[in-house]
């Protein structure tokens, strides 16, 4: 017996669907490619104190809705890192941004002047390729997402690059997974012709944030001073024709529910072994899910000689002993998370299951279960809302803080002293309401 769905005609009842033509229908949808040009200058030198907003604004065709999950930022870029001292030649110094996207510091995206999304720290973005990278997501960024050092160059030098606007599934830019069924990514076909002006403004980071140079090489000069420059920049959009799905939405409208971020910085002070930490997360939105955080340390942060210092946290901790969430004062977990890492990464897995196959989160590297002497590849992944979210299948269980008196409180227990001033970089992640009426209104809740 075959498993599909039978037909209903006659000696071919038991024949799957998928091989019987008349049970088929030919679809009236179209798929064609835009480059968008940026409304501000396409050409920008990244430097400490320079000007870093690129800003574009979407072509408003009738019947023309944007697939939100293959905008791509493109263009050109050069690295460069010059010294006080002429002995730091650019051979020795190999100047890199290993992986591209990271100098995305923060988008937001407007309708008629009123933000729609936002994400103001996009260093989230390196959280969420921890919790999927591997030999095949890793694709995704050779060769156009890779800024490592070319062997044998002796000076800067412009290459083409081509950056994905993601934060991650469910997000409203956001990059399916590869591994993941493309039909069950969360993609949104934006009917741009229905709504007033829009401008997407994205803000690029300080090159000192993203900027590296040869660990192995200890520069002689006292000041280096890293900048990259861009050029012929644009966007690569994707957008769908299709006269039955103008018709609905016409006469219907069109709604989104999709997931935002609200990034903190909190600072850690020294403290002595075994003092709990506790920490108050201001949120006030309708549906809250899951809270993702990472503890780092801020000179770390500014290390040239570290190349991945984004995705990093600070080698100085252990493993936690002792993790919980309360939440309007009622804890979430009827157990603090502990046992030597393995709870911490067992939510992390239920939170993002694209986890369970990263290299990063899988490897010895990542906890005490496996192996890990300190938390410097560890990922908080905190659940706020009652159920996981993406094992559920939707934004179903998110909590509201809006109402909330209590608030979320977030303590954290290690068994070693933290030495150095540190931070504590977390994420609120919170659902998004987007709807257009027939008539163009826009409506945001969150």
């Amino acid at each position: 017996m075959f498993a599909g769905r039978s037909a209903s005609k006659g000696s071919d009842g038991k024949v799957p669907d998928k091989y019987l033509s008349y049970t088929k229908s030919l679809s009236d949808a179209s798929t064609t490619v835009l480059e968008v040009r940026p409304i501000t200058p396409p050409y920008m030198d990244i430097t400490g104190n320079g000007y870093n907003l690129l800003s574009f604004s979407f072509p408003n065709n009738p019947d023309q809705f944007l697939l939100s999950d293959t905008v791509f930022l493109s263009g050109s870029i050069q690295i460069n890192i010059t010294s006080d001292d002429v002995k730091d030649t650019f051979a020795e110094l190999k100047p890199a941004i290993p992986k591209l996207f990271t100098i995305l510091q923060q988008h937001r995206f407007r309708v008629g002047g009123q933000i729609v999304d936002e994400c103001t720290n996009s260093n989230l973005n390196c959280l969420h390729w921890n919790c999927k990278t591997n030999s095949i997501e890793d694709l995704q960024i050779q060769p156009y997402g890779d800024g490592s050092f070319v062997a044998g160059k002796t000076a800067p030098f412009y290459r083409a690059f081509r950056i994905p606007l993601q934060l991650h599934d469910s997000f409203l830019f956001g990059v399916a997974r590869a591994t993941k069924e493309l039909r069950d990514a969360d993609v949104h076909a934006m009917p741009i012709w229905m709504m007033p002006k829009n401008q997407l403004d994205i803000y690029f980071d300080n090159p000192a944030n993203v900027v590296s140079h040869d660990p192995e090489y200890e520069p002689e000069g006292k000041v280096l001073t890293p900048s990259y420059q861009l050029n012929n920049l644009h966007l690569e959009t994707y957008w769908l024709s299709s006269p039955s799905l103008s018709a609905r939405v016409r006469s219907q409208g069109w709604s989104a529910v999709f997931r935002s971020s609200l990034p903190l910085t909190m600072g850690i002070a020294p403290q002595g072994a075994g003092t709990k930490f506790t920490v108050q997360i201001p949120s006030s939105f309708n549906s809250v899910s899951h809270i993702m955080a990472v503890i780092q340390r801020p000179e770390d942060l500014l290390d040239l000689a570290i190349p991945n210092r984004k995705f990093l946290g600070t080698p100085e901790l252990g493993i936690p002993t002792r993790t919980q969430v309360l939440v309007n004062s009622v804890q979430v977990y009827q157990e603090p998370l502990n046992n030597n890492g393995s709870d911490l990464q067992r939510e992390l897995n239920k939170i993002h299951p694209e986890s369970r196959t990263s290299t990063f989160v899988m490897s010895g590297s990542y906890a005490g279960v496996n192996g890990a002497a300190n938390s410097q590849n560890l990922i908080y992944a905190l659940k706020v809302g009652s159920d996981y979210e993406a094992d559920s299948g939707g934004l179903l269980s998110g909590f509201a803080t809006s109402s909330a008196t209590g608030g979320i409180v977030v303590e954290f227990t290690w068994e070693n002293a933290v030495v150095t001033q540190s931070v504590l970089n977390a994420w609120v992640t919170y659902a998004r309401y987007f709807q257009v009426a027939p008539n163009g209104a826009i409506s945001v809740r969150y």
